[in-house]
C-alpha cells in the first residue's frame, strides 16, 4: 500500500502538534509495513529530520521570508503533483484543510480532524469563519474523514452533516516519557505546586483554576505553575492580585519538554480546566511522567484519561476547588492516579495510532 502525505502542514510549520503527528504516522505505518512517502516540498519542519530515508521527499532549508509564503505553497504544490503522477499512490492523506480534494487520478484522499473549537466557540475566533467553512469542505470532499476522539467525532457529524459511514475514530499516541524521571525531582519551588499547561484564554478556563484554587485557600501552602502561553498580561496580574494571590504564588514558566517533563513529575498534580477539547494530550503527558491528573468531565477528557482522573465541573469554581483540596490532603488518592495513570497511558501509542490508521486505509481501499 502506497500512502502519500501532502505538503501542506510541513510548509507552514517549524514545530507543531499536527507535523508531529504525521511523521509519527508516517514512521510507524512504514514499520507496519506499508509504502508511506511525504511530499513535503520546500520546509523548515524539524520532525521531518530523524525520519528514515526516503520517506520524505523534499528539502529542507535554513530561513523562510514569511512574505513568501503563498507563492512557496505554490512551488510546493507542483513538485508534489508531479511526484504524485510519477509515484501513483493508492491513497493520499491530506495533512490540512483545502478547498477542493486532490482528486489525483481518482485516488481515495483521507483528512483527519482534531477538534471543532473555532465552530464551537466562534466568539473566541472570529476571523475563523472562512477557515471553517473550508474545513467543511474538505470534510465533504473527502472519501474518508478520521477523528482523533468519538467526541470529535460526534461534532463533526452534527455540525458537518455527513454520512456517518465515512468517518472513524483513531486515537493519538503520546511520547512517553518527556523526560527520565529522577528519583529526587528539581524543586522549583520552596512549596509544592499544581501545574497548568498551555494558552490561558477562553474556553481553557484558566480564570476559573485561578478563583477555585484563590477560594480553596490553597495558596498558603501550595504554588501554582502555569507553563507556556506566554507571560502574564497586565489583566491576568491585576486579577491575581484581586484574589489575593500575590508574592509569587502564581508563577508563569516556559521552556522545552526536558523541562516541562522535570514540571510533570514534580507537581503534586497536573490541572486540566479546559472547557472543550478534541483529544487532549497533556493529561497523558502528565501520566507518564507519574503525575497525577484533575480534569474537566466535558467533551473528550473522560474518553481520553478513563479512570486515571479526578474529575470536575469546569464551569463550577467550588467543584474545581474540591478537587484541588482532596488531591493536596488525600495521599492515597494521588497514589492511586498516578497508579492509574501508567496503566492508562499504554493504551495510547504511536504503533496503536499507525495501525488503526492502516485499518482505515484498508477498509476504503
Amino acid at each position: 500500500m502506497k500512502v502519500a502525505y501532502d505538503h501542506q502542514v510541513f510548509t507552514h510549520q517549524k514545530f507543531g502538534g499536527i507535523s508531529r503527528y504525521f511523521a509519527k504516522l508516517a514512521e510507524g505505518i512504514e514499520r507496519c509495513g506499508a509504502e508511506p512517502r511525504i511530499f513535503a516540498g520546500f520546509h523548515q519542519n524539524q520532525y521531518l529530520r530523524g525520519l528514515p530515508p526516503g520517506l520524505v521527499k523534499g528539502f529542507s532549508v535554513p530561513d523562510f521570508v514569511p512574505a513568501a509564503t503563498r507563492l512557496r505553497s505554490k512551488i510546493n504544490e507542483s513538485l508534489m503533483m508531479a511526484g504524485l503522477r510519477k509515484w501513483k499512490p493508492n491513497i493520499i492523506h491530506e495533512t490540512f484543510f483545502r478547498s477542493g480534494a486532490f482528486r489525483f487520478r481518482g485516488t481515495p484522499t483521507v483528512i483527519t480532524i482534531y477538534d471543532m473549537i473555532p465552530e464551537l466557540f466562534p466568539s473566541e475566533f472570529p476571523e475563523a469563519a472562512e477557515a471553517n467553512a473550508i474545513k467543511k469542505a474538505a470534510a465533504i470532499d473527502a472519501n474518508h474523514v478520521i477523528c482523533i476522539s468519538h467526541s470529535t467525532r460526534a461534532d463533526v457529524l452534527r455540525l458537518c452533516n455527513i454520512d456517518p459511514g465515512k468517518v472513524s475514530v483513531v486515537h493519538l499516541g503520546v511520547d512517553q516519557p518527556l523526560s527520565r524521571q529522577a528519583e529526587q525531582p528539581r524543586r522549583y519551588r520552596e512549596k509544592p505546586y499544581f501545574l497548568f499547561v498551555g494558552q490561558r484564554g477562553g474556553y481553557k478556563n484558566f480564570g476559573r483554576l485561578l478563583k477555585a484554587f484563590a477560594a480553596s485557600s490553597l495558596d498558603a501552602e501550595f504554588d501554582l505553575i502555569a507553563f507556556g502561553g506566554g507571560a502574564f498580561t497586565a489583566r491576568e496580574l491585576e486579577e491575581q492580585r484581586s484574589l489575593g494571590l500575590g508574592d509569587g504564588t502564581v508563577l508563569q514558566m516556559g521552556g522545552g519538554d526536558d523541562l516541562l517533563g522535570e514540571l510533570y513529575s514534580g507537581a503534586q498534580g497536573f490541572v486540566y480546566p479546559s472547557i472543550y477539547e478534541g483529544f487532549g494530550l497533556p493529561p497523558l503527558e502528565a501520566m507518564a511522567q507519574g503525575c497525577p491528573v484533575l480534569s474537566s468531565n466535558t467533551s473528550s477528557m473522560p474518553e481520553v484519561i478513563g479512570n486515571a482522573g479526578e474529575f470536575f465541573d469546569p464551569e463550577s469554581v467550588d467543584d474545581i476547588g474540591r478537587a484541588l483540596r482532596l488531591i493536596a490532603s488525600d495521599s492515597g488518592r494521588r497514589d492511586s492516579l498516578i497508579a492509574a495513570g501508567r496503566e492508562r497511558i499504554a493504551s495510547f501509542t504511536w504503533e496503536n495510532t499507525a495501525r488503526e490508521t492502516i485499518a482505515v486505509y484498508d477498509r476504503l481501499l
